[in-house]
């Protein structure tokens, strides 16, 4: 099956189709899932955000979260790690602080397995929805935490509502358009009411002690600073009402400096002037050549291991194995097979080569290299302790 075809894209703040190019971001794609070959990292020369062009248009990615979801790995790597649970606990107590009645109706978008809802339920807020595009992760949300989740995507009509409070927690650095779903979230919302949005910080990107190039990954399409969400939002008629900059712990260990804040829904969307955001472009520009210069190690390693010629598996067919078989030799190596944890991948090939799942290890007694910095260390666990293997491990 092909890939769905990239479409122009303009500015998604201000709608100027005029950008300049900041980088050609090259990601090999994965058979029949892929969303793209990757993308150009774009400034907007008006407003100055930062975005992805030439992506598929809004339902190919739909369709990608509805029917790929990550969350939907039921191994030791797709349960919420300690991380993830301190990240939910403070986003639940940061909304506690600020929404005094606990009767008040919450929903949240992209709730995947319920994490944080469960945690504003020890809060004490009872009148919870969760909507998600897998069914799977809703299901689960259903039998670990006793939720009320419904499936859907942030397009379609949210039930329950209008609602208090609405939150969207890594959820519109994914989308295409964000003008149709912010006018979605606003008819869910009372006049008044407050929408939470994190977002990955793009001023942040160059703390993360991620993989270079992380976070232009394969899904995050919008990069935003606080000026350029705020420059959004008051677009569709919302304001600032409470929030900061903070760095989480995510999955793996990795730290993530995002953008928390809240907006109130006010007055019908209107046409607000819109502040320029140089900070944007500089911080998109030092972080591209940041990374180019951690990647230089990787680029040596797939050198190497190209030059031996023995056969290696690679574990994990994320965004940096892509990036990896895009840009570097590792594509010239002998895989003998790419192993990852996510069903929706395992069947699929990558550069040509399958992708297995982690089993499929207890047949091959070469090196694996780990393809992963967030996880490295959770993998290697899996392969000694879940596999009780000791084949040799390369990390990057």
């Amino acid at each position: 099956m092909p890939l769905p075809m990239p479409v122009p894209r303009a500015c998604p703040v201000c709608a100027d189709p005029v950008q300049e190019l900041i980088r050609e971001h090259r990601l090999a794609p994965i058979e029949d899932v892929s969303l793209h070959a990757g993308y150009r990292v774009v400034a907007c020369a008006t407003c100055r955000m930062v975005y992805a062009d030439a992506i598929p248009a809004q339902a190919a990615f739909d369709h990608y979260y509805q029917a790929c979801s990550r969350y939907e790995d039921t191994t030791r790597l797709g349960l919420p790690s300690a991380a993830d649970q301190a990240r939910f606990r403070a986003i639940a107590g940061e909304l506690a602080g600020q929404l005094a009645d606990r009767q008040a109706s919450i929903a949240e978008i992209g709730t995947a397995t319920g994490g944080l809802l469960a945690e504003l339920r020890l809060q004490g807020f009872r009148n919870l929805l969760g909507v998600d595009p897998s069914g799977l992760c809703g299901r689960t949300a259903r039998e670990r935490h006793g939720l009320e989740v419904a499936q859907g995507t942030i397009f379609d009509p949210i039930p329950g509502g209008p609602h208090d409070a609405v939150i969207a927690v890594g959820v519109v650095e994914h989308l295409r358009d964000l003008d149709r779903a912010l006018a979605n979230l606003a008819a869910a919302l009372k006049p008044g009411a407050i929408l939470y949005l994190e977002v990955p910080d793009l001023e942040g990107f160059h703390l993360s002690n991620e993989a270079p190039f992380q976070e232009f990954s394969t899904e995050h399409i919008n990069f935003f600073t606080r000026a350029s969400l705020e420059n959004l939002m008051a677009r569709s008629g919302f304001q600032p009402a409470f929030g900061h900059i903070v760095q989480r712990l995510h999955s793996g260990g990795s730290t993530m400096q995002v953008v928390a804040w809240a907006f109130r829904k006010g007055a019908r969307p209107g046409a607000p002037v819109l502040v320029p955001d140089p900070a944007g472009p500089a911080a998109a520009r030092h972080y591209q050549a940041q990374s180019e210069a951690r990647s230089a190690p990787e680029r040596e390693l797939a050198e190497r291991l190209a030059r031996e010629g023995r056969p290696l598996a690679v574990w994990g067919a994320g965004t940096v194995a892509c990036r990896l078989m895009a840009t570097t030799a590792l594509r010239d190596a002998p895989i003998a097979a790419f192993l990852d944890s996510n069903p929706h991948l395992q069947g699929r090939r990558l550069g040509g080569v399958p992708i297995r799942p982690p089993q499929w290890l207890r047949s091959f007694s070469g090196p694996v290299l780990i393809a992963s910095r967030g996880y490295a260390a959770e993998i290697q666990r899996a392969i000694r302790e879940d596999l009780g293997l000791a084949n040799p491990v390369i990390p990057l």
